[in-house]
């Protein structure tokens, strides 16, 4: 560990190591990530669009739009929720470093979907990764 950082920090960011992806309701689920290899344009800027889907990949419930729709208005029952994103790497740093955190509290109990897609603006790349997480139903004081 970098000294004066936690035993996991990345890029000054505190983790929390979950190689089960299993979390029970009201834990706050960080999504930590890297994005290497972008190209630079003429004036040296590494520009990259960034969409995030996350979506309820089990059965028997609305799914998380439910509880975010009622956040920003919509109040539909979708299955997922996506946000887009244009970024420019702001230092001479080779990697982006970034998270987000998704609070558990009001997600039905379930298996999620999150996925990522990186378009390097300059190159015209594009990667894609996708993986699954779980809320069960608990209480994180209790365990129970």
């Amino acid at each position: 560990p970098v000294e004066g950082g936690g035993a996991h920090s990345r890029q000054g960011i505190e983790i929390v190591p979950r190689p089960s992806l299993n979390f029970v309701r009201g834990e706050i689920v960080r999504v930590y990530f890297e994005i290497y290899g972008l190209s630079e344009n003429r004036e040296g800027e590494r520009q990259y669009a960034e969409r995030i889907t996350v979506s309820q990949s089990g059965r028997g419930s609305e799914g998380i739009r439910g509880f975010f729709g009622g956040l920003f208005g919509g109040g539909g029952k979708g299955k997922s929720l996506a946000f887009n994103f244009e970024r420019e790497l702001a230092d001479t740093s080779e990697v982006a470093a970034e998270y987000f955190d998704i609070d558990s509290s009001e997600l039905p109990s379930g298996d999620y979907r999150i996925k990522m897609e990186i378009d390097d603006n300059n190159s015209g790349d594009s990667q894609k990764v996708e993986w699954v997480f779980s809320v069960a139903k608990g209480d994180i004081l209790t365990g129970q």
